[in-house]
């Protein structure tokens, strides 16, 4: 009896490290590719939602730069929420649930105003109130992460490499 215990631990191990593998994988090629809606901008982020290129595809001086930047990170963050929504999808299939995936949810960038009126049109003869829902997703203010001082030892011998 034993040694069939042993070999379903050693199968379900094996089945666990398989899924772990597959999720690492997911995780790590996760990434968002997004344009703005005009078509001048292109982006595209990795799988923590970190941009890793940005293209400005047509003259961008009909724009101001207040319109610029917005349409920038109007376009990051649909990307970002592509990746997440790959991430998510990737931790759902091995499992993940409850705290953890409501913590990773809390952190994905909020929809915006067009997007929260896609859904409440999709969703209005299901009677989902989404401003209720976006509130909720909204994630927490997250706390200043502790400062520490930089320590700089002060070697005479060695020349100053101090960009400044």
């Amino acid at each position: 009896m034993e040694d069939n215990w042993s070999k379903d631990f050693t199968a379900r191990m094996q089945d666990l490290q398989k899924r772990s593998e597959t999720l690492t994988e997911n995780l790590s090629t996760a990434s968002g590719r997004a344009s703005s809606p005009d078509g001048s901008v292109r982006v595209e982020v990795g799988a923590s939602g970190a941009l890793h290129s940005i293209e400005f595809v047509k003259d961008i001086s009909e724009h101001t730069p207040t319109q610029l930047s917005a349409l920038v990170m109007k376009t990051v963050h649909t990307a970002q929420r592509q990746a997440a929504e790959q991430a998510t999808q990737a931790m759902t299939e091995f499992g993940i649930e409850g705290e953890a995936m409501a913590r990773f949810v809390s952190y994905q960038p909020p929809l915006d105003e067009e997007e929260l009126a896609e859904l409440d049109a999709d969703n209005a003869d299901f009677g989902v109130n989404t401003e209720v829902e976006a509130e909720e997703a909204a994630p927490p203010p997250a706390a200043a992460p502790p400062v520490r001082p930089r320590v700089v030892e002060d070697d005479e011998d060695e020349e100053d490499n101090a960009p400044w």
